[in-house]
């Protein structure tokens, strides 16, 4: 694209929102009326882009991080400051009532073996202290190893989710992973387009790379960056980055 032309678009109390248009070279330029024209849509931009906010927030509280789980499909136990369980979802549920390899004592997660409880605990002991996560496996009687992965959490959902301080991924290693996507809609709301720009920004490219890879702008670049750290509780790149690393899943699909 040779030609380009934009608006940025103030919203209240939240970060801005930019609009372009891009044009080839073969096309020509813009114009005055042109510009005009999109002078008089800024302020049905603005009505509408704060409308769309307003109800993906209503949304956001609606749902609840426990729904999202629920969503997700695969199993995942969120944790307190305490290391203490708050909320499980059913294929978790399912996987601790079975009593092969985790259970919960006393509100505290423990396995089968005494070393890997200690192990756990050693983990979880890093993770809620500033750490940043891993992973282990778990040995079944009779089954193959569950593979456990321990992240902080950092989100800002409403209800109970607000006290939570880490999440664990169980796993069977016979089962298909889920993709780094479903975990990053699951647990932040990323958008498609979001979770594509978390893959590039995992893969250490620039802003400018990943504006190119995306023919964006690199204003509307920085504001998708801004909606992705915002979403996950990171305040700079680096940390979002641990965080990734620290989640189930390899690859979008």
């Amino acid at each position: 694209m040779h030609y380009s032309i934009g608006l940025k678009i103030p919203l209240d109390n939240q970060s801005p929102a930019y609009f372009s248009m891009q044009r080839a070279r073969s096309t020509g330029g813009f114009d005055d009326s042109e510009g005009t024209v999109l002078r008089t849509l800024m302020p049905h931009l603005r009505r509408a882009l704060t409308l769309y906010r307003q109800m993906e927030t209503m949304q956001t509280r609606t749902l609840g991080l426990e729904n999202a789980l629920e969503a997700y499909g695969h199993a995942v136990i969120g944790l307190n400051a305490s290391a203490r369980v708050i909320v499980s979802n059913r294929p978790a549920v399912a996987m601790l009532e079975a009593g092969t390899g985790l259970r919960i004592v006393g509100g505290l997660l423990c396995c089968t073996f005494a070393e890997e409880s200690r192990a756990l605990q050693e983990l979880l002991t890093g993770v809620l202290t500033g750490g940043p996560g891993g992973a282990m496996l778990v040995r079944r009687e009779g089954k193959s190893a569950l593979r456990v992965m321990v992240s902080a959490f950092r989100g800002s959902l409403p209800g109970r989710s607000k006290t939570l301080a880490a999440l664990l991924f169980l796993s069977d290693p016979a089962q298909l992973a889920p993709s780094r996507a479903e975990t990053l809609r699951a647990l932040y709301g990323l958008t498609p387009t979001e979770c594509r720009i978390a893959d590039m920004l995992l893969a250490g490219l620039e802003l400018r790379d990943i504006a190119g890879r995306m023919r964006f702008t690199l204003e509307t670049t920085r504001f998708h960056v801004k909606r992705v750290l915002a979403k996950s509780g990171a305040r700079r790149q680096s940390e979002f980055i641990r965080l990734m690393l620290a989640l189930p899943g390899i690859s979008s699909r």
